[in-house]
């Protein structure tokens, strides 16, 4: 380990652990973590049969939603959000994922008196 990094590792009070390559299972809280994302994003997407392209989306999404829903890891009555900005979340904006939409279309130049004003979407 270079010297600047094992100083860096000392000031901080961290130890710097290694593992062998290939072995995911030795983080078990990170992949069990990774599981349920998937878990919950292959839910999200399968309830509302949206393509498999969407899955970066839903992973996105699924962090949201944890992030912001308590957890026994967590002190009572407090969410990750919380903990992070000192902030109860608001989730009044949220929708359900997979959700027809309607994105609204901006061409000023053209005149559309008689066409479509707006796209139909995936939320």
């Amino acid at each position: 380990m270079p010297n600047a990094f094992k100083a860096l590792h000392d000031e901080n009070g961290t130890t710097h652990q290694t593992t062998l390559p290939n072995s995911p299972q030795r983080n078990g809280v990170a992949e069990r973590l990774n599981r349920f994302l998937v878990e919950m994003a292959r839910t999200m997407m399968r309830n509302k049969d949206v393509d498999q392209d969407l899955w970066a989306d839903a992973i996105k999404t699924a962090v949201y939603i944890k992030n912001r829903v308590t957890s026994r890891a967590l002190p009572v009555c407090k969410t990750s959000f919380e903990l992070w900005t000192g902030n109860k979340p608001n989730v009044s904006h949220m929708r359900v994922f997979g959700s027809t939409c309607w994105v609204e279309l901006h061409n000023s130049h053209i005149d559309y008196t008689f066409g479509d004003k707006a796209a139909k979407g995936i939320f």
